[in-house]
Order: structure tokens, then C-alpha cells, then sequence
């Protein structure tokens, strides 16, 4: 998202709705848009080029700097047109969602009383249960395109790795945004991308990401259906860096990673019923801060609730900040 400072529309919609969206316009930019939705993009001359077309399909998707856009599919428009079809939104439809969602996006803020009265208008506002439907699939459906589309290989992503011990990783495990960014693939159970977190390497924030609207239930680098199909013990983290360095740390390993600490219980729970009757071992690798051992403790609680034995469910307790620390100082000495 924009860090720049918002700028606020003080508008009633009874009187300056076409106002409010020139500003929208106005302040609204093709990288916003393109960062927005998850897609990976590269600059040539005046154009954004991307491989991610507001259809479920890989497109070469082109954005001009002035903000008009074309695909090989034969879409095009302007960028609202462009932020409806990546939110699963139509233009027309939902103009009044799509105008506060592109306010958003942009960094344009609308005075409270206003926003109140966009969103409490009858399926108007990007807040009610149909539209956040639509715009939860939308990113679902894209979200395996945008892991696709994204590079293999990436000299700078590579080096950032290696410099922290987070390597070697098995091949696939990671793909790179065009700048080195880190990207991992959050996973159904079944395996299917439902989203792409993203780590900074440049040391800016937010450091983890993922896309807006995506769901963050799934599970980084293994998934739920690795469990039953492999043996020995099943290590559960949190967080994307912590779980590659458990990859490399235990390659043999079924190897989950939590995408937010407050998702580990979940997936503590679900190893858990996989897991219960047998003599396999769950591990448990939270970070060291508060937030971290509280969702330790959750995840070992919620596995032997799930029906494991408490002998076969531990905690690997971490000397610095998190695991991913303790690879790079090993690494270090």
C-alpha cells in the first residue's frame, strides 16, 4: 500500500460524487493499482508490463504511465476499470465500493461521515458480504497466476538468502518478484496457490506481505496433504522466513508454515488429527517474543486436543529472535 500522506475529501455524496472521483482519479497510479493486486511488473520506457490480466488467464497486461491499459485479451480502460476486474468487481455495479477501494489504494481518505454513508448504502460499499465475497475469489483465482508469473531464479532475491543461511531451499520453493523480493506461496491443503507472500529485501516495510482479500488460512512452503504422504516428524512455524529456515535446517521434513502467529493454532489442530494414533512427532518453532510463545502454546494445545499424544507433540525452543536468526548466526560462525 502507498505510504505517502492522505489527503482527505471532505464531499457529501448528495452533492459532489463526480468531484470525488476526479480526485480519486487524479491521485490514483498504475503502480499502486499493479502493487496492489499482487502483480509483479517490470518498466519499459512509459509502460508497466505485467503477465496477469484482470481474467483468470495469463495475459501480457501493459499500463501506460497516464494510466490506460491494454491486454492481448482485448481488455482495456483506465485504471478504475483496471482495479474493478482485479477486485472481482464491476465498474458500474459497484462504483460507489470501487470509488472507496481506489481512495484506498491511492492514499485519498474521505472524511469519516462520508465513508459511513458510501458504505452504509444499499449494496454499494465494498463492505458488504457479496462484494467481499467476489473480491476474496477474484484474488483466490489470481493468485496462482501471479506465483506463475514470477521469476524462477533472481540473482539479488538469491543473494539476500544466502546471506541469512536460507539456503540451499528445494527447487520451487521460492520464486522472485523482478526486484529480488522474496515470494512464497501460501497453500490449500490440497497444495493449490490461494495466495503469494512476499518478504521485502530492501529493508523497507511492511517486510511480510501478502495480496489484499486473499485468504491467509493456507500454509507456507508444505501443505496439509504432505503429511499423510510423507513420515517422520511435522514441523510447524511462523512466519515466511522462519519456514525456509526450517527447510533448510530439516529438508527431509514436512515442513508448514503459518502465515501470521494467530494462524498457527489452526494448523496445529489440523496436523494434529492427522497425526493422532500414530508415533509421529509434531514440532512446534514459534518466535521468542510474547506473541510468538502465546501462539506456541496455542498451536501445542490445539494438537493434542486434535487427539495427539502430549509425548509426541514438542516445542523447539529458539536463542535468538526466531529461527531464522539462529540459521544466520550458526551460518555467521
Amino acid at each position: 500500500m502507498p505510504t505517502r500522506p492522505r489527503h482527505f475529501i471532505p464531499f457529501i455524496p448528495d452533492n459532489d460524487l463526480v468531484g470525488a472521483e476526479r480526485a480519486v482519479r487524479t491521485a490514483l497510479k498504475p503502480r499502486d493499482v499493479l502493487s496492489w493486486a499482487g502483480v509483479d511488473y517490470v518498466e519499459r520506457g512509459d509502460e508497466l508490463r505485467a503477465l496477469v490480466c484482470i481474467k483468470p488467464a495469463a495475459h501480457a497486461l501493459a499500463v501506460s504511465l497516464d494510466g490506460e491499459w491494454s491486454c492481448e485479451c482485448g481488455t482495456g480502460g483506465g485504471l478504475l476499470e483496471l482495479l474493478a476486474g482485479f477486485a472481482g468487481l464491476e465498474l458500474e455495479a459497484d462504483w460507489l465500493g470501487v470509488l472507496v477501494l481506489a481512495a484506498d489504494v491511492a492514499g485519498v481518505g474521505f472524511r469519516p461521515c462520508t465513508t459511513a454513508v458510501l458504505c452504509d448504502m444499499p449494496c454499494r460499499g465494498i463492505h458488504n458480504a457479496n462484494a467481499a465475497g467476489r473480491m476474496t475469489a477474484a484474488a483466490t483465482a489470481r493468485a496462482p497466476l501471479i506465483w506463475s508469473a514470477l521469476q524462477p531464479q533472481n540473482a539479488q532475491g538469491a543473494a539476500y538468502l544466502a546471506g541469512r543461511g536460507i539456503a540451499p531451499l528445494p527447487v520451487g520453493t521460492v520464486r522472485h518478484c523482478s526486484d529480488g523480493t522474496v515470494a512464497i506461496p501460501l497453500r490449500d491443503s490440497n497444495g493449490s496457490v490461494i495466495n503469494v507472500i512476499r518478504r521485502r529485501i530492501d529493508g523497507g516495510t511492511p517486510r511480510v506481505d501478502g495480496m489484499w482479500h486473499a485468504s491467509s488460512q493456507g500454509t507456507l512452503v508444505g501443505c496439509l496433504s504432505d503429511v499423510s504422504a510423507s513420515g517422520g516428524p511435522v514441523y510447524v512455524c511462523e512466519g515466511a522466513t522462519d519456514t525456509l529456515a526450517a527447510k533448510v535446517l530439516w529438508p527431509r521434513s514436512t515442513v508448514l508454515g503459518a502465515h501470521y502467529p494467530g494462524n498457527m493454532p489452526g494448523v496445529g489442530a489440523a496436523v494434529g488429527t492427522l497425526l493422532a494414533g500414530t508415533d509421529r512427532a509434531l514440532v512446534v518453532v514459534p518466535d521468542k517474543d510474547s506473541v510468538g510463545l502465546r501462539a506456541g502454546e496455542a498451536t501445542v494445545r490445539a494438537a493434542i486436543e486434535a487427539g495427539m499424544s502430549p509425548d509426541h507433540v514438542h516445542t523447539h525452543c529458539v536463542k535468538a529472535g526466531d529461527l531464522a536468526d539462529d540459521l544466520q548466526a550458526a551460518v555467521r560462525t
